[in-house]
This record gives structure tokens, C-alpha cells and sequence, in this order.
């Protein structure tokens, strides 16, 4: 424990980010359960869905972010972030639970049931930083965000991996699948009620105060800006998860497991870059140059993977995209909490407002990409995803720097 000035910084502050870990890791496990179960799930039920139909299974939870993620966010400043993640988690462990009573009941109720448990992600994830600041102080706080985000990513690492290993080698089926996604996320429920504060007896920083309400930060320029380059960066990368399947056949990339080997080395390098990006950010006391690096390195690497046609030279690009690109998120709440017009106060509302106008691009830019393809090219879209990226670097270079080294501190 370190005190300065009446502040104090306590140990405990990795327990904290340890419960929430815990809830954030499970629910993505979770989340992707079905993803690459689908044929598995429209052979269980009778009469068979679609599997337009079993994919709202998986696209739920970007439309619950769209919803929930704004209104979680202001929760979580009104509240706290531990009443707005137990909220979150409590939803999600019912939810997680009726799916397997579900499975008895048909798919419609598989789906409703699916659609509660999504419902539950946008309380947890948006009140991260809303954890971060209460917690941590200022030179930790990139860092303890990105661990927090790491573990989405890692979650849905985890669960693509554990569903068929669960339903295939140990025998399960989809019901026991389900029943041991169950006890996990009960097991972190547990955890995360356990070990969750709100707060420390004293702050790790005493906090500026903020300038503005809720409404003033609207009207704030930098905050449009942010959530100008979440709505180009989710773009891009749930774009080219969802589309590369389809896309890398057309330039010479056979298979599904090649496929799945370029998604997962792009999350395996987001799951590295948010160690690495957020501890380099804080020794530089800088924020706006990853954003801008962020938004090159989308352009470049989704051109290559999308052109190219050589599978080492699209595991690298996926690699350096996912290392760049997904692990900038941290670095991206960090410097909202960090904005004048937002601070501690009002984090929990910037973070659910980005993330929701993140999570439109992440839909929207999909769609477009699709309808710019013809069935056997990408290359249009490919050139918008590009082009894309290149316009969400101009808008990062207007963002102002937040970071220590700004404010003229060592």
C-alpha cells in the first residue's frame, strides 16, 4: 500500500481487477459457445433452424451493446460500477441457466433465453474504467484497463476452443456443453460478489474536477471524435471476423481451419497488444500517437490480408492488425477518463456511449462490406475496409493528447 497526500493506493486493487476479470473472461466463453456449434445446434431441434436463424444466437450481443451500452455506462456513474457489473452478472447467470432448460423447450426460447444472457455483457464491460479510476491510479490505469479488456478477447479464444472440445472429445453433447457454461459462470458470479469493492477507504488520485454535465459532454468535440475512431476500429475488426471465411477463399485461402487460424492470430495479437500497448503508453506519457498508429495499421494490414493471397503473409498482417488495432481500446478509455469534460464522474457514460457507437459501425460496416462484394470478389470492400481505416487515422490526428506527457509531467 502506497500513500501520498491522503491518497493511498492499496494491493487489493488487483483483487478488484480479478473479479471483474472473472465475470468479464466467463461471459464471453459463454458468448461464443454457439459460434462453432452451428450445425450442431440446427441438428438438435426439430422442426431445424436456419442458420440465419441460429446466427442471432451469436449476433445478439452486439445489438444488446447497441441498446444497453449507453444507459450501462450512465448507471454505472449514478450507482457504482459493482452494482452495475452484479447487475450485469446476476442477468447473465439466470440467462446462462434457463438455456439449458431451453434446449427441452425448442429454439425460440433458446433464442429469447440466448437474447437475456446478452443483455447482461454491456452492464460488465462498460463499467471497466469506471472500475479503473475508482481503483488504480493514474500511470496504472492503461495498463489495469487493458487487462480488464484482454479478457474479453481471451474469453472468446477460450470458448471457440472449449465448446468443441466439451461437446466432441468429452462426449457432452450440447446439453452438457451448456450445463458446464452454467457452473462456470455461477463459479464467477460467486467470485466476483467475493471479492468486489466499490471503492478503497481512500482514492489512489485526488480527481479534477469535472467542468461539465452530461449534457455538456455531448456537445464535446474530443468525445465525438473517440467515438468517431470506436466506430471505424469495431468496424473493421468484426468485419473482417465475421466476412474473412468468405473473403480468403476468393484469393487463394482454402479451408475453414486456414480461416480460423488468421481470425484467431488476429485475437491472439489483440490478447498481446493489450499487455504490451497499454505499459508503453504510460512510460510515454502519450495516448494520441497509438490512436493514430491504430488507424494506419488498420488500413494497411486489412488491405493485405483482403489482397494478397499467402497464408504466412495474412497470419502476420492478422497478427500486427489485431496487436495494433483491438489493443488501442484501452488505451482509447483511458484517455476519455482522462478528457476534462468527462474525468471519473462521467467515464461510465463516455465508455457506454463509445462502445455503442462502436458497436453500430461493427453492424453497419459488416453490411456494407457485404454489399459491396460480388460472389467472387472482395476487393471492394476490402478497399472500403482500407479506405475506412485511413479516415479514422485523420480523425484521431484532431483528438487532443491527454496524456501526462502533455500536461508537461515526468
Amino acid at each position: 500500500m502506497f500513500t501520498s497526500k491522503g491518497t493511498e493506493v492499496y494491493g487489493y486493487r488487483w483483487a478488484i481487477l480479478f473479479a471483474f476479470a472473472a465475470t468479464n473472461a466467463l461471459g464471453a466463453i459463454v458468448y461464443v459457445a454457439f459460434t462453432p456449434l452451428s450445425s450442431e445446434v440446427i441438428n438438435f431441434f426439430t422442426p431445424h433452424p436456419s442458420l440465419a436463424e441460429v446466427s442471432l444466437l451469436t449476433l445478439a450481443s452486439p445489438l444488446m451493446f447497441v441498446i444497453l451500452a449507453l444507459p450501462s455506462g450512465i448507471i454505472a456513474d449514478k450507482v457504482g460500477w459493482k452494482i452495475t457489473v452484479g447487475i450485469g452478472t446476476i442477468i447473465e447467470t439466470i440467462f446462462i441457466v434457463l438455456r439449458v432448460f431451453a434446449l427441452n423447450m425448442g429454439f425460440l426460447w433458446l433464442l429469447i433465453f440466448q437474447i437475456g444472457f446478452s443483455a447482461g455483457g454491456p452492464p460488465v464491460l462498460a463499467s471497466v474504467q469506471k472500475m479503473v479510476v475508482k481503483w488504480f491510479p493514474i500511470k496504472e490505469r492503461t495498463v489495469a484497463s487493458g487487462l480488464g479488456i484482454l479478457t474479453t478477447f481471451l474469453g472468446i479464444m477460450i470458448g471457440t476452443i472449449m465448446s468443441p472440445i466439451l461437446y466432441y472429445n468429452f462426449g457432452f453433447g450440447l446439453q452438457g456443453t451448456l450445463t458446464i457454461d452454467g457452473i462456470l459462470m455461477v463459479i464467477a458470479a460467486i467470485i466476483f460478489f467475493a471479492f468486489a469493492r466499490e471503492s478503497p477507504p481512500k482514492p489512489p488520485v485526488v480527481e479534477e474536477k469535472v467542468t461539465v454535465r452530461f449534457g455538456g459532454m455531448l456537445r464535446t468535440r474530443d468525445m465525438w471524435l473517440m467515438a468517431g475512431g470506436f466506430f471505424t476500429g469495431f468496424g473493421i475488426y468484426f468485419a473482417l471476423l465475421t466476412l474473412l471465411a468468405s473473403i480468403l477463399p476468393t484469393i487463394g485461402i482454402l479451408g475453414s481451419v486456414n480461416a480460423g487460424l488468421v481470425e484467431g492470430c488476429m485475437t491472439l495479437g489483440g490478447i498481446a497488444g493489450c499487455i504490451a500497448i497499454p505499459r508503453i503508453s504510460d512510460a510515454l506519457g502519450r495516448r494520441k500517437p497509438f490512436l493514430i498508429i491504430a488507424g494506419l495499421f488498420a488500413a494497411v494490414f486489412s488491405f493485405i490480408i483482403g489482397t494478397i493471397g499467402d497464408l504466412t503473409v495474412s497470419i502476420i498482417s492478422a497478427l500486427l492488425l489485431g496487436f495494433f488495432v483491438i489493443a488501442v481500446l484501452p488505451v482509447a478509455l483511458t484517455m476519455l477518463g482522462e478528457m476534462k469534460t468527462i474525468g471519473a464522474a462521467l467515464v461510465g457514460a463516455a465508455t457506454g456511449l463509445t462502445m455503442m457507437v462502436g458497436y453500430i459501425g461493427a453492424v453497419a460496416v459488416t453490411l456494407i462490406a457485404e454489399v459491396l462484394s460480388t460472389p467472387t470478389s472482395w476487393y471492394t470492400s476490402i478497399i472500403f475496409l482500407a479506405v475506412l481505416g485511413l479516415i479514422g487515422m485523420l480523425v484521431m490526428s484532431f483528438v487532443r493528447e491527454t496524456g501526462e506527457a502533455a500536461k508537461g509531467k515526468k
